[in-house]
C-alpha cells in the first residue's frame, strides 16, 4: 500500500478573520507576485497541435474527493510509444494538484506503464497546480493501445493537523486503438 502523504486543507474563513490586519495586507500584496513567479516557467508556451494521425477522444476521469479532473483529448502512436494528450484541472480541496507521475496506462494484458517525456515537437504535460488547469502530452512505452486505459491514481492522503486519512483511489478512461 502507498504511504499516505500529508496535505493541508484550505484555511477556514473563521481563521482568516482572526489573523492580524497587517498579515492579511502583506499576504494580499505578495500573493500576485508569488503566483507570477511560480507560473513564469509556463508563460508563453503554446499547446502543440495534435499529430496528423491522432485520434480524438474527449473522455474524462474525475476524482470526486480531490476535485481533480483529467480529460484525454487525443491519442497517437509514435513507433513503440503511445502518445496521449491530456488536459487536467486540479481541485483545491486537498491542495494536491495533478502530477504526471499520477497518470499511468493499464494495458489489456494488465501491465501498468508509467509516463515518459513526450517527444520534443509536442508540448509536454508538466502537471497542474491546485486550482489551475494545464495540458500537454505524455508518452507511454507500450506496444498497443487496444484495450488499454489511462488511469488517474490518487495516493492515500492524511489531512494535516488531524488523524483523518483519505484512502487512495484510481479512475480510468478507456483508450481507443491508436
Amino acid at each position: 500500500a502507498a504511504a499516505a502523504r500529508p496535505v493541508r486543507p484550505p484555511l477556514p474563513a473563521a481563521l482568516v478573520a482572526l489573523t492580524p490586519a497587517r498579515s492579511r495586507r502583506a499576504a494580499l500584496l505578495l500573493a500576485p507576485l508569488l503566483l507570477a513567479a511560480c507560473h513564469a516557467g509556463h508563460a508563453g508556451r503554446a499547446a502543440s497541435p495534435p499529430p496528423t494521425g491522432a485520434v480524438a477522444v474527449g473522455r474524462t476521469a474525475t476524482d470526486p474527493v480531490s476535485g481533480n479532473v483529467v480529460t484525454v483529448q487525443d491519442v497517437d502512436r509514435d513507433g513503440g510509444e503511445l502518445l496521449v494528450e491530456i488536459s487536467a484541472t486540479a481541485g483545491t480541496r486537498f491542495g494536491t494538484g495533478v502530477s504526471p507521475s499520477e497518470i499511468t496506462v493499464l494495458t489489456a494484458a494488465g501491465a501498468v506503464v508509467t509516463a515518459t517525456r513526450a517527444p520534443a515537437d509536442l508540448t509536454p504535460f508538466d502537471g497542474a497546480e491546485p486550482g489551475r488547469r494545464a495540458g500537454g502530452w505524455l508518452a507511454f512505452a507500450t506496444p498497443r493501445a487496444a484495450g488499454s486505459m489511462l488511469v488517474l491514481n490518487r495516493a492515500a492522503l492524511t489531512v494535516v493537523g488531524s488523524q483523518q486519512t483519505v484512502p487512495g483511489a484510481t479512475y480510468a478512461v478507456p483508450l481507443p486503438p491508436a
